[in-house]
């Protein structure tokens, strides 16, 4: 299930870059929305866009978290999970 492949995916992943956009803050009491999408950034490489927009449609935050998915000895590695992940997506 679902959490199989969560739990293989963060045994798998080597190095994680984040890129973070802080356009407004957000204050206690405010109304936010999370948005998160799953892209194949190449055959070992993917990444997680998140966008945190208020409830008055002002993006506060953009975010883009790359990983990679590596053997256990740290070595790029294309496993069946990060495959089965993006083949139902299609």
């Amino acid at each position: 299930g679902d959490a199989f492949d969560v739990e293989v995916s963060l045994e798998r992943m080597g190095r994680i870059k984040l890129y973070l956009n802080i356009k407004t803050s957000l204050r206690s009491g405010d109304a936010f929305d999370v948005e998160v999408s799953l892209e194949r950034m190449g055959r070992i490489k993917f990444g997680f866009r998140q966008r945190i927009v208020k409830a008055n449609g002002d993006v506060c935050a953009q975010a883009l978290v790359v990983g990679a998915a590596v053997n256990p000895k740290g070595r790029p590695f294309a496993f069946d999970g990060l495959d089965a992940l993006f083949s139902e997506e299609s």
